[in-house]
Formats: structure tokens, sequence, C-alpha cells
């Protein structure tokens, strides 16, 4: 008894182990996900004062950057490991949640072991953990509400109106297209809940089930209107990765093959719902239930593409491994669908690796030869390059929350002037420089000038006073005074 409640445990560390592996691996093929590093420097700046209280609560999605804000406050000694550490830690007990479920359903712990195996090595997952705490709550909401979509069609019990409804919560706020996927679940809530509950109170229950959600969204857009007088302040930044880079230079241009290929990655990498809509349209429950969570995956895909915010179509199949496993762990409770199970996560696991090669993107491209220990170069070298170039110094007046980037690959924000410090705002004031350095950033560039670049317009091109060029990039450039002792 006690071994078998402890394997949950070990289940979960060794994933984490193994998920550690190969995402070091990555790194030392030179691959990094642009939006962790991105987290993990606003985290940086958020714990040296550079960025505000007010700049952290309405920032968007929330929760991945107060999970890293918490784990870098917790844990500073890991340093460049912590957004590595943190997607590895949701996605090692993202399996073993899927592991318990599987097995209290009957499926077994040998088989159970299996199918857990079988969803951790599929590519699009590992392309999903590999994109970092985000993409990994993403999974999660998922899973949660998949999951809970199951049981209210089956069981209709008070936990599960409960985990539907808390899963809205964390799938709308986990990233942008989490919150796409949202709300596009709604509709397809009528679909599980059952016709005498429908019949009886209509409003009432969505108003249940998606009360803790618009309670949720309402709330942000207050703390929005609290801290900067506009409710929809967010949306400034929204759908952005670092520095101001959309979606489209994250995960390369949404086309119409991509998103062929995306809703193709959903039904490949999850062919037991398939299988499931095929073969047994007399078991109610997992038929409507499948049907349903099919349906949000496709419209959240194409309403994402109407958007302009659709991931690369290898993290989008990764988000059907959730469904999948919501779907195994509902098969598991019927004796005469378990003998399925391992031979369509198989089968899901073939279609994911289909998917990655087949996705072109250059993000995947370069995910997938770092994947294969070769090495890549980095998506934004510039903001690197400045990064590297900052480290060891002090006293740089930079407006650091447009290039969090920069910072993390600088490893500190120590040092740092950025636009919430008391010597940005009296350089911006007295119109003179005491700072040894001096970032700015190019009016041009695709985001336009910088905080520095905007008060100060010709500081890019002519520099300053008493001041020499020492980094000369496309978009970014350092002076340094001329009292200064450069390195």
């Amino acid at each position: 008894m006690t071994a078998h409640r402890l394997l949950p445990v070990a289940v979960a560390l060794v994933a984490m182990l193994a998920l550690c592996a190969f995402l070091l691996n990555l790194q030392a093929n030179g691959y990094e996900s642009t939006s962790n590093l991105d987290q993990w420097g606003r985290s940086l700046l958020a714990r040296s004062g550079g960025l505000s209280f007010a700049d952290v609560v309405t920032a968007f999605p929330p929760i991945a950057l107060i999970a890293m804000i918490c784990v870098d406050w917790l844990a500073p000694q890991l340093g460049t490991l912590t957004p590595l550490v943190l997607s590895a830690a949701l996605a090692s007990a993202l399996l073993t949640s899927w592991f318990y479920g599987m097995r209290a359903a009957g499926l077994g712990t040998r088989r159970s072991l299996i199918a857990t195996v079988l969803l951790g090595i599929n590519p699009p997952f590992l392309r999903a953990v590999s994109e970092g705490a985000g993409v990994m709550l993403t999974l999660w909401g998922l899973w949660l509400l998949a999951f809970g979509m199951f049981n209210l069609r089956q069981e209709t019990r008070t936990n599960d109106i409960i985990l539907v409804a808390a899963a809205l919560v964390l799938l709308g706020f986990s990233e942008p297209f989490g919150l796409v996927a949202a709300c596009a679940a709604i509709p397809f809530l009528s679909m599980v809940v059952p016709p005498d509950l429908l019949a009886k109170s209509t409003v009432g229950v969505f108003i249940v089930l998606l009360f803790p959600f618009a309670f949720s969204v309402a709330g942000f857009l207050y703390v929005n209107w609290l801290f900067t007088g506009d409710p929809m302040h967010f949306s400034a930044t929204f759908g952005q990765g670092a520095a101001g880079v959309d979606l489209r230079a994250r995960y390369g241009p949404v086309s119409a093959p991509s998103v062929a290929l995306a809703v193709a990655g959903i039904l490949l990498a999850n062919p037991l719902g398939l299988w499931s809509l095929a073969r047994f349209r007399r078991v109610g429950p997992l038929h409507r239930g499948t049907l349903a969570i099919l349906g949000l995956a496709v419209s959240s895909i194409l309403i994402g593409w109407a958007a302009g915010d659709l991931p690369a179509p290898a993290v989008t199949a990764g988000l059907a491994c959730s469904l999948a496993a919501a779907t195994g762990a509902v098969c598991a409770r019927y004796p005469r669908l378990r003998s399925v199970i391992l031979p369509a996560l198989f089968a899901g696991l073939v279609g994911g690796l289909i998917v990655t090669f087949a996705d072109h993107t250059a993000p995947t491209r370069r995910w997938l030869a770092a994947a294969l220990s070769h090495r890549v170069t980095p998506l934004d070298p510039e903001l690197r390059q400045l990064g590297i170039a900052l480290r060891d110094k002090q006293g740089i007046l930079f407006d650091a929350a447009s290039a969090p980037v920069a910072v993390a690959a600088r490893h500190s924000a120590d040092g740092i002037h950025s636009a919430q410090s008391h010597a940005f705002r009296l350089a911006s004031l007295t119109g003179r420089f005491s700072a040894p350095y001096l970032v700015v950033r190019s009016a041009e560039s695709a985001n336009g000038a910088d905080a520095l670049g905007r008060i100060f317009p010709g500081l890019f091109q002519n520099g300053a006073a008493g001041y020499h060029l020492i980094f000369d990039g496309l978009d970014w450039r350092i002076y340094v005074a001329d009292a200064e002792k450069t390195q």
C-alpha cells in the first residue's frame, strides 16, 4: 500500500529529472524559449525594483509571470535555471496527474505508466514544455477542463462543476491562446451539461459554470483601471512576446497551411478521440464529451488564426496531449475500451512526430535541430549580445522593461536604472546624464524608440556629450562615459 501511494511521487521525480535533462540539452545547443526569457527577465526586474507593482499586476498573462517571480524570489540560487526548472516542474506535475487519473480510473499501474511515458515523450508535448510556464499552464487548463467536461456529462457532481469553472479561469489567464481557448469552450459546455439541467434552468447552469471566469476577468479589468486609469491597459502588450516581438515572430507566419497543420495536429496527436467518436457512439458521455473537447480545440485554432494569435502547429499539437490524457482517463472506466488506449496513444506519438517534422516555422526548426543535438543560433541574437555586453557593468540607464530578454541574457537586473528609477526620471527632467552607461533603441526599429529614445530623440544616432559608443547593433546601442574604464 505504501509503495502504491509513493509511486506518483516517484513518477514526478523521474519526470522532473528527465525533463530538466532534456531542457538543459536544448539550452546547451543554443535553444531557449523567447517567452521563457521574457518572463525571467521581467521577474529579475521585479525583484530588483525595475518593474513597479502596478506593472506586475496589470501584465497579461499574469499567472506565469507571478509564478516566475515567486520561484525567483524563493530560490534565487537557481539563477539561469529558474525558467527551466519552473517549466519542468509544471510538466512533471502534469504527467503525474495524468498517471494518477488513468490509474484511478482502472487502467492499472503498468499500463498507466506506459501511457504516461507515451504522452511524455510525444514531440509536441516536449515542444510545449520548452516554450515555458505559460504554455504548460495552458496544457494544465485544457486537461482539467476536458476531464471536468467528461465528468460533467457522465456524473454531474458538484466537484465536476467546480473543476470546469476553475479550469476556465486557469486557461483564460495562462497565455493569450489560453484565453482564446477558454472563450471557445463556452458554447461547447452546453454539449456536456445533462439535458434535464439545461431544461430546468439554462441561464442558471451557465451562471454557475462561468461566474468564476467572468468575475476573474472583471477583477483583472478593475485592477488595470485602478493602477493605470484604463481597464484595457493590458491590451497594449496582449499577445506579445519579448520586447514587443509578437507571436508571428515567436512562432512564424500564421498562414493557411499552418492552420491546416495545427488542426491536423490536434487530430493526429489524439487519435483516441477520433476512435471514440467513430467506434462508440452508444456510450453517450464519452461520445458527446469527446465531440465537445475536439470541437473547442478546433474552434480555438480558427479563432486564434482570425485574431492573429495562433501558436506554431507543433505547439498546438502539444495541447492535444492534454485532451488525449483526459480521453484515456475516461475510456479506462470501461473495461472493453481499455485495450485500445495504449495503441491509440502510440499512434498519437507517431502522429506527433509527423506534425513536428511537417512544421516548418523557424522556431520549431530550431527546436528540432537542438533536440537532435545540433547547434542553433538564437532567434533574437542582438538582444542576447546586448545582455552579454552589459554583464558586470553597473550604473546603466536603460528602459529594461522594453527588452527583458537582454536582462535575462545579462543574468541580473542589479545595477540597471530602469524607467521606474529616480536616476531615469532625473535625467528626463534635467536633460543631463550622470549614469556611466546609456542604452537606447533606434526609432527605426520594428518596435520604435524605447523610453530613453523618446525622451532624447537624437541619442541613438548622435550619442551624448562625454560618451562614446561601445556597442553598435541594428536596433540597440550602448554608450559609455569617457571617464569610465571600459572592459
